[in-house]
């Protein structure tokens, strides 16, 4: 199934996945992904989210949490695994993780997230009472 095709179901009345792991994303598709999350809104939200190596980047970790900030209520799943997310993103979700109050489980998995980024997490998740599982492993993260 094509980026388009996962997208337009993603965005379908009642849908609640949005699974786009293995596909990777242009910036342009990015913005795609920002917009119709913004779009999808608040309300009708998503509940589960795996862009699970997508390529995203840091640039790309800070585009959807943004569009998650306002619409990220409902979010249950987050997957961000295998995406090359390093401090930077990992401090631009850790700000961003309060605004998704029902988040029960977050991979951050096979990234590049040193101490530095993993500090910040760990600093939000006091905000993140739902939180279960945290998926950190294969990151760059030295003993405390």
């Amino acid at each position: 199934m094509s980026f388009e095709e996962k997208l337009e179901g993603m965005m379908q009345e009642g849908a609640t996945v949005g699974r786009l792991g293995g596909i990777k994303l242009s910036a342009p598709q990015v913005q795609q992904l920002c917009a119709g999350i913004q779009k999808k809104g608040d309300a009708k939200g998503l509940e589960e989210l795996s862009l699970w190596g997508c390529g995203l980047g840091d640039g790309g970790v800070q585009a959807v949490m943004a569009a998650l900030r306002e619409n990220g209520s409902r979010l249950k799943t987050l997957d961000l695994g295998h995406n090359s997310i390093d401090d930077a993103g990992a401090k631009a979700l850790a700000e961003s993780l309060p605004r998704c109050p029902n988040l029960k489980e977050l991979n951050l998995s096979s990234n590049s997230i040193g101490d530095a980024g993993a500090k910040a997490v760990a600093e939000s998740l006091p905000r993140c009472p739902n939180l279960q599982w945290l998926h950190l492993d294969n990151n760059s993260i030295g003993d405390a």
